[in-house]
């Protein structure tokens, strides 16, 4: 992993989520064996296709993942291991501890509820303030996520709000009790480009300010590479590649991180065809031996298809790789 000289706010140590299906029942890993590291007021991006396993691992930190999913191996926050908590636990941790924002910001308010009675609620439940102080509270989360006329925009229902003032709102509403682990799932998604750039310049602001770890989740590595100190490459339940955004765009050496940054549209660049990768994921229960990306890859040998390669580690970048990208 990347070296920093403290200790982890969150750790993940081969993380396995798995699921039982099908007659006769058979279990498979859709997350298998995990590392990463997520340190304080630092950002990890952690992008990856969509049924990567990016939104199952946000899951498991908060026992969030629905049944039948099994969770082992190690998840420690601040050295307190999370895995086999009662649930009770989990309620004090989840918004204390951890704050999460979902990719749907419709879907994660509710409709008949006003901004204000979620704030409110929140603050009451998880600080146990007094109604008066919890709105004077609520007031503050939405001024620091830069929501203008915060004390009217209690007053809203969501349907009220725009979809980038509903992100605004649930963002706020994580922060509230100031968590020391923020998790972001593709906060962006739903939304346009000027709005996406302006989440961006909040999440950076919310970290220079208040020092907050965040786990940034996302399948646009260009939005991933703008905030992030550091990225893990995800595909197909594995972490394939690790490095900082400057070394991961200039050298990327697992052949499925490089198709990801030639997928990346370019204004300068001649008009053409966007680059797509080959192939689909695999479905995790029926996962190929070896590589997982082996049937996608151009570069695949006799090896890839028959083990999975360990990581290789050189000056603080990583991969899992058989057959490395040279330098383009």
């Amino acid at each position: 992993m990347i070296i920093i000289s403290e200790n982890p706010v969150l750790s993940l140590h081969h993380l396995l989520i798995s699921f039982t299906h099908g007659s006769p029942r058979e279990t498979y890993p859709v997350v298998c064996g995990l590392d990463l590291d997520l340190f304080k007021g630092k950002t990890l991006g952690l992008v990856g296709e969509s049924g990567s396993g990016k939104s199952l691992t946000a899951l498991s930190i908060l026992s969030m993942v629905p049944s039948p999913g099994k969770i082992t191996g190690s998840i420690r926050l601040e050295g307190r291991e999370l895995v086999g908590l009662p649930e009770t636990a989990y309620q004090t941790l989840r918004g204390t501890k951890i704050g999460i924002v979902f990719q749907d910001p419709a879907m994660a308010l509710n409709p008949v509820l006003t901004i204000g009675q979620q704030l409110i609620e929140t603050l009451i439940q998880h600080k146990g303030l007094t109604s008066r102080v919890a709105k004077e509270a609520a007031i503050e989360s939405l001024k620091k996520v830069d929501i203008s006329s915060a004390e009217e925009r209690l007053k809203n229902y969501p349907h009220e709000l725009s979809g980038g003032m509903k992100q605004r709102v649930l963002i706020a509403m994580a922060l509230s009790c100031d968590p020391q682990v923020l998790i972001l799932d593709e906060p962006t998604t739903a939304l346009d480009v000027t709005v996406q750039a302006q989440i961006l310049d909040l999440i950076e602001l919310i970290q220079r300010s208040s020092h907050t770890s965040i786990l940034l989740i996302s399948h646009d590595l260009a939005i991933i590479s703008e905030v992030s100190d550091y990225i893990s490459v995800m595909y197909s339940g594995y972490i394939v590649e690790f490095g900082t955004p400057d070394a991961i765009l200039s050298f990327p050496h697992h052949p499925y991180t490089y198709g990801l940054i030639k997928s990346i549209p370019q204004l300068d660049a001649p008009k053409a065809r966007l680059f797509a990768i080959p192939g689909t994921q695999p479905n995790p229960a029926e996962r190929p031996l070896g590589c997982p990306f082996h049937p996608r890859c151009p570069h695949a040998l006799e090896i890839c298809r028959h083990e999975n390669p360990g990581f290789t580690v050189n000056l603080g970048q990583g991969y899992a790789c058989w057959h490395p990208m040279e330098k383009p």
